[in-house]
């Protein structure tokens, strides 16, 4: 096959998980569309629903002809990290997507709450909105382009400006190099990354949170993890109830720098303790049960027996004998409105 997009090099499939099987990487060249569908195809495979990763080796010149295809035709989640050349699907689970709705209906009410109050807190709130998985673009085009789970962004700020990540199975130094990838390649427009760990198979979950620190010796700016691996639910599934603790977002943390000296000193913070935390991990997993659930509300299986589909369209000889009929006494009735109008019309 002849590669007319001029993109040359392989796509290999590094690792997948959770148990998906080992991919056998394209061993000819491709057009963009190709190695796009071979992705897709290996996706498709992995899928179980219980969330994970596929990971391939992509250089960065066939990233720029993936990209588009990838995210826009099929609308898949990815990360990509250009000086790695390493590309992540990301396999969503239903847990995953219930545990963020949650956090977010409670990050968004209390923003509300602030934005019902008279001020420069007030004014400031109002303009914060929700963008959910918007696809962020770095400025930098050493950093890659990635798929938060969740974040929100300031009328008046350029980038979502507090990013979420709900990982399964992740390392730490993935995540880091997420928060990394974000915030520098941002310019340090995204303030905050927040990363929750939460495994398939295991009860413990956590949640770190990186913020751009800089030196005041040298002026350096490094991302630092001002909190890492917060347990709000124990090994043994149990809460992490200790008072005062959960994740806490400053709303100044909601709009860049520039943004934020409009308004002033605010002073007000975003709360969410460890324990409603493990409420929402526990009602993600208690709906999926449901969902996932074969049994009916008698108890037992139901057993079903289906009728044979007769096609609605298929008409007999005499209904189409009397849509014939209609038709004519239709074209006749047009027919007469149509002069009635002619001959009513002005000259």
């Amino acid at each position: 096959m002849s590669d007319s997009s001029g993109v040359g090099e392989q796509v290999t499939a590094l690792s997948t998980s959770p148990d998906a099987p080992r991919t056998r990487p394209p061993t000819d060249k491709r057009h963009a569309h190709d190695l796009a569908a071979y992705i897709l195809q290996q996706y498709e495979y992995a899928t179980s629903g219980k969330g994970g990763r596929l990971t391939f080796y992509v250089t960065q010149k066939v990233w720029s002809s993936l990209e588009p295809v990838l995210l826009r035709d099929y609308k898949l989640s990815c990360d990509y990290f250009p000086r790695a050349q390493r590309l992540v699907v990301r396999m969503h689970s239903q847990k995953h997507e219930n545990f963020i709705l949650k956090l977010g209906s409670r990050i968004t009410a209390q923003l509300g709450v602030i934005a019902s109050e008279s001020g420069p807190a007030g004014d400031f709130a109002k303009d914060i909105e929700a963008v959910g998985q918007a696809t962020i673009r770095p400025k930098n085009p050493g950093y890659g382009t990635h798929d938060p789970d969740a974040s929100y962004r300031h009328l008046g700020s350029p980038l979502p400006a507090v990013v979420i990540e709900v990982a399964y199975a992740q390392r730490g130094c993935t995540l880091r190099a997420l928060a990394e990838d974000y915030i520098f390649g941002s310019l340090l427009k995204i303030r905050v990354v927040v990363g929750f760990d939460i495994s398939y198979r295991k009860k413990r979950a956590t949640f770190s949170v990186w913020r751009p620190v800089q030196n005041p010796d040298n002026k350096v700016w490094t991302v630092e993890a001002t909190v890492a691996n917060r347990v709000f639910r124990h090994d043994n599934g149990e809460p992490n109830d200790q008072e005062g603790l959960g994740l806490t977002l400053r709303l100044e943390d909601f709009a860049d720098a520039r943004t934020c000296q409009d308004f002033g000193a605010m002073g007000r913070e975003i709360f969410v303790s460890c324990g409603e935390l493990y409420q929402y991990l526990e009602r993600a997993e208690t709906t999926l049960d449901d969902v996932e659930s074969t049994t009916s509300e008698q108890g037992s299986p139901l057993k079903m027996h289906h009728q044979a589909i007769t096609p609605e369209e298929q008409l007999t000889e005499s209904d189409e004998e009397a849509f014939v009929e209609d038709e004519e006494r239709v074209s006749v009735r047009l027919e007469r409105d149509d002069a009635s109008y002619e001959g009513n019309s002005p000259d």
